[in-house]
């Protein structure tokens, strides 16, 4: 079977269809069957048949079409007169639509449209892989809140009431974002293990507790790590062992060597060219830093 290449829309140009002569040319009911098959000649580039080579029979046409079989051959046999032509009955007994390339649309257009179709399916891919994503997460989330009840519920003395505990999960989870939630509840019921919970014990004061103090320590962390790369980034001013020194003078007056660390880092451009002229011993270093105001 011939692979069909037809449009699935053609350019029904208004102008044609209400001031040409097809109205006056075609009855009414032979205008609604010249429509459809313009609309049949579309599936097949401008031919009305069943296959390459092979016509439609008339009863089979009239049946697709839902047409009665005597309008459809009028419309046929009006449309193939040559005063009329709008049909041409090929030699194999197929018919060909003579004004198709007028409604055919243009490579260009058609280029447009599949480009079109390219970025709506690119479109509608993201937006299933993000709903995908998010049903995923969503999944997750439910396993996860049911395997932190299940750890909850094998505690000895834990006063475990699912609907209760399951929103007390999830404002864990809303207020102490960056904790992962089920790892720390299953530390804590370790720990539990070794110090059982009593009758009057209050163990989700306990876990909020414990969630709070994760989470504080992770931002302690993150700000030791930041602080840390800050003064990777910048070069030392002094060596290791000149500093030390420095240091060893600061601790013996009592003075605070990281705020002195601070000082000596902002006023160092300012004593530069004086340090480079000097002995380089650590009293003066600590001599000129104190000079600057």
């Amino acid at each position: 079977m011939k692979k069909r290449t037809g449009d699935d829309w053609f350019p029904f140009w208004i102008d044609k269809w209400l001031l040409g002569s097809t109205r006056d040319e075609l009855t009414i009911e032979q205008c609604a069957v010249w429509v459809d098959f313009l609309a049949l000649s579309y599936k097949d580039e401008g031919y009305i048949r069943a296959n390459e080579g092979i016509p439609y029979p008339i009863k089979r046409l009239s049946g697709l079409l839902n047409r009665p079989i005597k309008l459809i051959q009028q419309t046929i046999d009006r449309c193939l007169e040559p005063k009329i032509n709008k049909l041409r009955l090929e030699s194999d007994g197929t018919l060909y639509v003579i004004s198709h390339p007028e409604y055919e649309l243009s490579k260009r257009h058609k280029r447009r449209l599949m480009e079109d179709d390219v970025r709506q399916k690119g479109h509608d891919d993201r937006q299933k892989d993000t709903k995908r994503r998010r049903e995923k997460s969503r999944i997750d989330k439910n396993r996860e809140d049911k395997e932190i009840l299940n750890l909850l519920s094998k505690v000895k003395n834990y006063p475990l009431n699912k609907e209760k505990d399951l929103e007390f999960i999830k404002e864990l989870k809303v207020e102490f974002p960056d904790v992962d939630i089920l790892e720390k509840v299953k530390q804590i019921c370790a720990n539990w293990l070794d110090r059982p919970l009593l009758k009057k014990s209050r163990p989700r004061v306990q876990i909020r507790r414990w969630v709070s103090n994760e989470q504080k320590w992770q931002q302690e962390g993150d700000k030791e790590r930041k602080v840390g790369r800050l003064y990777a980034k910048e070069p030392q001013f002094l060596s290791m062992e000149l500093l030390n020194n420095v240091y060893r003078i600061i601790n013996g007056k009592g003075g605070d060597k990281g705020k002195f660390y601070i000082k000596a880092k902002l006023a160092f451009p300012k004593i530069k060219t004086k340090w480079q002229q000097s002995d380089k011993k650590p009293e003066t270093f600590i001599r000129l830093v104190e000079s600057v105001q």
